[in-house]
């Protein structure tokens, strides 16, 4: 470790002297630490920006999905929900109707006696079980049963290993007892189970050889049922309890037995949310733009903003149509500065007339869609490319900035080097002068005394 004298025989503050030195030679670093710090501010400004561009493409892309335009609602009176659900569409009639759910769909099944699964079945070997659905049949033929349990494990295993519509189950009644149960996979009376010896359109039928079936004893626990339901004095059946479009653009789901009323109405709260959404999204881009390039700002006159600017004042002003008929945003409720003239007080920001838009959806929903939904799609086209990870035009601008903040960086750890070995070499001159300047001042100590000497010598004599 190399030793600093200071001071201790010029009578210097050599440490304060170099200390001012390294100050005037450390000028330049400190320019390069504004400027790495100004680097970081941009790119933070631009990063922070293109967090809310995406923002505002998802609040576009949010208004030309099918669900933002879901403008009608079912409402159902008073514990409706425990007998139905309602979903509507946007071509479904605004009126209110009365339901009533008679029938709820049901499965068929049939059940055997309880059948002792130690009983020898030996003499079941051979024995068939076909079931017919539709095009589609299985048949299951008895083999190496040793007892009644094998027997009921083979017609379990292979009804459900197939996709022949039924579902079987071996259900413990007692320790040793047991009872095959079969299901209809499907409800209604086309689904139903029956026995036969052919098939019968898209019912299940059931031929068992006589020995089995006496060995069984199946009975038909629960008959198929349609659904029914009475809306508004006209009835309507389904083999399931699903009512696909029972009018216009509403299906109904029947839950239990009763009645109750569904109210169709208009609904336009989601949408005009998502309005909302946008505008704002739109709003704090364009604030941010304007007030990071404006005069004296940090970002002032930066092209890529301003080209931003630009670009989204342009698709908010966006004619959708063809010819003459071209429809712009305003005449939909959304209009930059609206009312204001004077170029100064202009902010750029988007002004949401909600009675406007009502207006608009009202007198020709359709038309509106179409026109909101075009402009939101070049929203949501144009926002790709500058938001789009790694290649979007926020994201090479941002790696822009890490190659200048790197190389800044790289000059200030070289001029750290350079500093460094400045002070060095002065905290050597300087220690070398004082070890000069010690020697000197020993010589002249030497000399004086050796003068002091002499001149006591000759007072003597």
């Amino acid at each position: 470790m190399g030793v600093s004298i200071t001071g201790i025989s010029s009578g210097l503050d050599t440490a304060g002297m170099i200390q001012q030195l390294m100050q005037v030679e450390s000028i330049p670093y400190g320019k390069l630490e504004d400027k790495h710090s100004m680097l970081n501010a941009k790119q933070g400004v631009f990063r922070s920006i293109n967090t809310k561009l995406s923002a505002l493409r998802t609040a576009a892309f949010d208004l030309t999905s099918s669900g933002a335009w879901q403008t009608k609602q079912a409402v159902l009176g008073e514990d409706g929900s425990k007998i139905l659900s309602a979903t509507v569409g946007d071509n479904a009639l605004t009126s209110k109707y009365n339901v009533k759910v008679e029938k709820l769909a049901l499965a068929s099944s049939y059940a055997s006696q309880s059948i002792n699964r130690s009983t020898d079945a030996t003499t079941l070997n051979g024995q068939t079980l076909k079931i017919y659905n539709g095009s589609n049949s299985l048949a299951i033929t008895i083999q190496d049963a040793s007892t009644m349990d094998d027997v009921l494990n083979q017609i379990v295993g292979q009804i459900n290993g197939s996709n022949i519509g039924i579902s079987a189950s071996s259900i413990s009644t007692s320790s040793n007892g047991k009872t095959l149960a079969l299901f209809s996979k499907g409800t209604g009376f086309d689904n139903e189970l029956s026995f036969g010896d052919a098939a019968n359109g898209t019912k299940r039928v059931l031929d068992i050889s006589d020995s089995l079936s006496a060995a069984l004893g199946l009975a038909e626990t629960q008959k198929a049922q349609d659904a029914e339901i009475v809306v508004n004095g006209v009835r309507a059946t389904s083999s399931g309890n699903k009512f696909e479009n029972i009018m216009d653009g509403l299906s109904l789901v029947a839950n239990a037995v009763g009645q109750t009323t569904v109210d169709v109405q208009s609904d336009t709260s989601k949408l005009v949310s998502q309005v909302e959404a946008f505008v704002k999204a739109y709003n704090g881009v364009i604030q941010d733009v304007r007030g990071y390039t404006a005069k004296g700002a940090a970002l002032q006159g930066n092209s890529t903003l301003r080209t931003l600017g630009t670009t989204l004042n342009n698709l908010a002003n966006i004619a959708v149509g063809a010819g003459t008929l071209k429809d712009i945003p305003s005449f939909y409720g959304l209009e930059i500065d609206k009312g204001i003239t004077t170029a100064s007080l202009m902010t750029g920001a988007i002004n949401f007339d909600k009675s406007k838009l009502l207006s608009k959806l009202e007198a020709d929903p359709e038309k509106t869609k179409q026109f909101l939904t075009s402009a939101m799609s070049a929203f949501d086209n144009t926002l790709k490319t500058w938001t789009q990870a790694n290649t979007g035009i926020m994201a090479s601008a941002i790696k822009g900035y890490d190659s200048e903040i790197s190389a800044n960086a790289d000059a200030m750890a070289a001029m750290d080097m350079r500093l460094s070995a400045k002070e060095a070499r002065l905290k050597a001159q300087f220690s070398n002068m004082e070890v000069l300047l010690s020697g000197l001042n020993n010589q002249k100590s030497w000399l004086t005394n050796q003068l002091a000497s002499l001149n006591s010598l000759n007072s003597n004599k």
